[in-house]
């Protein structure tokens, strides 16, 4: 299950528009880039996460398919709405159960 907390207002109407499309053409942007490398740094890097799992600024969740099963808790923040219907998607995709922190990282409400 995906539970999503708010804690921002949400882009002004001038720059939703540009914010759907950037989020739109995120994952195509960084295809290249993912097959050059970066997948298997990912990979590598958060296959090694344990226990309570905070990732801060979790995009449209391009790290969701490297973390391992067995995590205590994975809490994903994304401040972008458009961002973060990529991310539940991908979340979807990968049957991955996650909290969705919809703030930006100065304003996380974790203890």
């Amino acid at each position: 299950m995906t539970d999503i907390t708010n804690t921002t207002q949400e882009a002004s109407p001038q720059a939703g528009g540009w914010v759907r499309i950037f989020a739109l053409l995120y994952d195509p942007f960084l295809w290249l880039s993912e097959i050059a490398g970066m997948r298997s740094r990912r990979s590598a890097l958060v296959s090694n996460a344990r226990g309570r799992v905070v990732e801060i600024g979790a995009g449209t969740g391009l790290n969701v398919a490297h973390y391992p099963d067995g995590l205590t808790e994975l809490v994903l923040t994304e401040p972008d709405a458009a961002m973060r219907q990529k991310l539940v998607r991908r979340l979807q995709r990968h049957r991955r159960a996650a909290q969705i922190v919809a703030a930006p990282a100065e304003r996380l409400p974790l203890a």
